[in-house]
């Protein structure tokens, strides 16, 4: 993970968690964001997930994968959906330990742009 962005990914322990997590899950690869100098996770040539800020990420769930998980996640503080961003949520995570509580969330982001 020798990424080199203008945000030092490698010291935010929250994304190296979601990484971890995500490496897990399915063939991802962190490479930099298309639409800036951030980190982000890819599954072949589809950008799944960036980092925004420490603790804060979009994920791309799509729009049918967030309807199989909004019934357990709307209301969760941590967790905003734009409908205008229709395939992406965003995710503010106040501590790595949180990030298993969101696995549902990352499963549903693999297995729909797998």
């Amino acid at each position: 993970m020798g990424h080199d962005s203008g945000m030092t990914d490698e010291d935010d322990p929250i994304w190296l968690a979601v990484v971890d997590l995500c490496e897990e899950l399915g063939p991802v690869e962190h490479r930099a964001c298309r639409w800036a100098d951030k980190p982000a996770l890819f599954l072949g040539r589809r950008e799944i997930a960036h980092a925004e800020a420490p603790g804060l990420l979009d994920l791309r769930i799509t729009v049918k994968g967030w309807r199989a998980q909004a019934a357990a996640f709307t209301g969760d503080p941590g967790i905003h959906h734009d409908p205008r961003r229709r395939d992406w949520i965003e995710l503010n995570i106040a501590a790595p330990g949180e990030v298993e509580r969101l696995r549902p969330l990352f499963e549903q982001s693999i297995a729909a742009n797998g």
